[in-house]
């Protein structure tokens, strides 16, 4: 079989996984992982070196902006004039920059200081980047702090559930409408 149809199955039985996960009331990404493995063994194994890769780019990801994974030398040696420390400390020690492939969301990291670092334009980039983000998050939770906002006014208590408060709230079928 294909690795990539192999792959589009086990991502298949993820989302399932995920919608029974969310149906029955929701739950950590770590026990979602552990059920999709246990109750497909056969993918999992087809994939091993894959997942595994999976993982520990993950890893990557998360550890490539530490300083402390490159080393502390040029940090220390890194003298920007007219630069205060604080602003120094917290820049990272690569930046992410995306992939000039539409297809391809594995980021490129560059450094961002030495003799082969990162250039302007891939810093503009990644500066975008994280702009689109940070709009992308602003956005989900004004929407959410609406949402909030309405439920509270209503009298909404913290213990009751979201579809049940919204019901109330608005007087319709919030959960038939999601179905």
């Amino acid at each position: 079989m294909p690795h990539d149809s192999v792959f589009c199955r086990l991502r298949d039985c993820v989302r399932d996984e995920i919608a029974s996960t969310l149906h029955d009331g929701g739950g950590r990404a770590r026990q979602i992982a552990r059920s999709v493995c246990a109750r497909h063994p056969e993918l999992i194994g087809m994939l091993g070196n894959r997942l595994v890769e999976d993982a520990v780019t993950r890893l990557v990801n998360r550890e490539i902006k530490q300083w402390n994974a490159v080393g502390t030398s040029m940090r220390e040696q890194l003298v920007l004039p007219g630069m205060l420390a604080h602003v120094r400390a917290d820049l990272p020690a690569a930046i992410s920059v995306p992939s000039a492939d539409d297809d391809d969301d594995d980021p490129i990291y560059r450094p961002l200081f030495g003799p082969k670092c990162a250039t302007v334009g891939e810093l503009r980039t990644a500066v975008a980047a994280l702009w689109k983000g940070i709009a992308d998050d602003q956005r989900k939770a004004r929407a959410l702090t609406r949402l909030l906002d309405l439920l509270i006014s209503a009298g909404a208590a913290d213990d009751r559930p979201v579809s049940a408060a919204l019901q109330e709230v608005c007087g319709s079928s919030v959960e038939q409408a999601a179905q």
